[in-house]
């Protein structure tokens, strides 16, 4: 509160409000901040010509400061104690106090209190008509004056270096986190097109497999729609072979009742060419119809067993729709017994007429 004070007060006094600046000064239990209250009251008296009461808060404060050892303020109560004898037209002890405060100030480097102990020195000088004096010191005020523009500019050079370095700093952090920024959202960006091509091509790969199941349900539908058509087909064969294995049977006894020779070979001959062409025929639709619905059979079991004749490949074919040799022998007009004896050498020709290995099994996997 007391450097607050002091402060406002020495702001009143720079706006010379000088009443307002004493007001505001108050005494502290701190030295050092009453020895500057001291400082500015008796500055302010100065101001308002109240001579015994500014040098007696002068004398205080260089009293205060002194103690303190307190070089700078030291200094500025004897450029004060000088302004005093100035007014008062004490010059001796005016001289003495500003020479003191200019050596002071000079020893210790405080240029702003050796300039205004010089300018002190050109008025005292002036003051007592000591002209050349007042003209060294004006010099060395003028010098004094260079020295602190020179340095102003100097702080303001290193002021605005550091404001360079610190702004150049900054701009680096600032780039360093942007690229940083920059990295993140490319980052996230990656990471999310990733997901979504995760996602879109597992929903492809789902659709796929449904299209896959799916068209493997129909073609299943399809060939097991296929498998019953040709089943009733060849049960429609076989009724058909039963017709004319009946009819063949009715030609061959009315060969016994026919009474030439003729009739008979005529008969006989008609009976044949029946059975031949029913068996033909049955079998050439047979396997037409079973191409349409196994067509890579025939080629698979021809590159394993070359060797395979025309016949062995349609008993293969039959067998392939787990027919039995009752089915097979209706179907072809033979007899049961020829059909096992067929089925015997088809399994030798497949190689495995020594194993227990079921043959309609083994030919499933054609």
């Amino acid at each position: 509160m007391a450097q607050s004070s002091s402060r406002i007060g020495v702001s009143y006094y720079q706006q010379k409000n000088y009443p307002k600046a004493l007001q505001i000064a108050v005494k502290n239990s701190d030295p050092r901040m009453e020895g500057s209250s001291s400082l500015n009251i008796g500055t302010t008296y100065l101001k308002l010509k109240n001579y015994p009461l500014s040098i007696q808060y002068l004398e205080r404060a260089l009293t205060i400061f002194t103690k303190l050892k307190n070089q700078l303020r030291i200094a500025r109560c004897q450029v004060q104690v000088g302004e005093y004898c100035l007014e008062t037209r004490n010059y001796a002890k005016g001289f003495e106090s500003a020479g003191e405060a200019l050596d002071h100030s000079r020893s210790m480097g405080f240029m702003e209190v050796e300039l205004s102990a010089a300018g002190l020195m050109r008025r005292l000088s002036l003051a007592v008509r000591d002209t050349l004096k007042a003209y060294d010191y004006t010099i060395l005020e003028s010098q004094i004056k260079d020295s602190l523009t020179s340095g102003e500019k100097q702080r303001s050079l290193t002021k605005l270096e550091a404001q360079y370095q610190f702004d150049k700093e900054q701009t680096r952090k600032t780039l360093a986190q942007q690229r940083r920024d920059y990295i993140t959202i490319i980052l996230i960006i990656i990471l999310i097109s990733g997901i979504v091509i995760l996602l879109l091509l597992r929903g492809r790969l789902k659709v796929r497999a449904k299209n896959a199941i799916l068209r493997k349900e129909s073609l299943e539908k399809e060939l097991e729609f296929k498998n019953k058509e040709m089943v009733l087909n060849v049960m429609a064969l076989m009724k058909k072979n039963e017709m004319l294995a009946d009819l063949s049977e009715k030609l061959i006894k009315i060969e016994g009742e026919a009474k030439t020779e003729e009739g008979k070979d005529t008969l006989k001959k008609v009976a044949k060419e029946l059975q031949k062409s029913q068996e033909d025929e049955i079998l050439s639709e047979f396997s037409l119809r079973f191409k349409e619905v196994h067509g890579e059979f025939y080629d698979k079991l021809l590159v394993k067993f070359p060797n395979l004749s025309p016949s062995a490949l349609k008993i293969c074919a039959l067998l392939r729709l787990n027919m039995s040799s009752k089915d097979i022998a209706s179907l072809t007009g033979q007899r049961v017994s020829s059909r096992e004896t067929a089925r015997y050498r088809l399994r030798q020709k497949l190689g495995i007429s020594n194993s227990e290995v079921n043959l309609i099994t083994f030919l499933s996997q054609f």
